[in-house]
Formats: C-alpha cells, sequence, structure tokens
C-alpha cells in the first residue's frame, strides 16, 4: 500500500509546518487558503483523503471482480 504510506507521510509533513492560528477564513473547504491549514482542517483532510483512497481501492476491486 504505497499510496496509504504517502498519504500518511504527506499529512505528517503537513502537521509539522506552522499552523494558522487565529487567520480569518475566508474560504469554506478546509485547504483552500494558500497560506496553510489550521490544525482542525489537517484533520479534516487527513479524514477525507483516507476515507477516498478506501472507497477507490473498494470500487477498483468490485470492478475487477
Amino acid at each position: 500500500m504505497p499510496l496509504l504510506t504517502w498519504a500518511t507521510v504527506g499529512f505528517a509533513a503537513v502537521e509539522s509546518g506552522v499552523p494558522l492560528r487565529g487567520a480569518q477564513r475566508t474560504r469554506s473547504r478546509p485547504g483552500s487558503d494558500p497560506r496553510g491549514v489550521t490544525e482542525g482542517e489537517s484533520d479534516a483532510l487527513f479524514d477525507l483523503h483516507i476515507r477516498y483512497l478506501i472507497e477507490g481501492i473498494a470500487d477498483d476491486m468490485e470492478s475487477q471482480g
């Protein structure tokens, strides 16, 4: 599962950066601010990414039979 490994490593890298604290959020989607993400957005994006990854694997397995 290299894809799962890279997803986890990528989000660990995001979380190790300087989080935005007290910033005014002008966009409603997590991760849409080019300056970075808040801790809550990072968690939401990780959950979403893993869900998409699992759903994609499940769909691929169904299509193969």
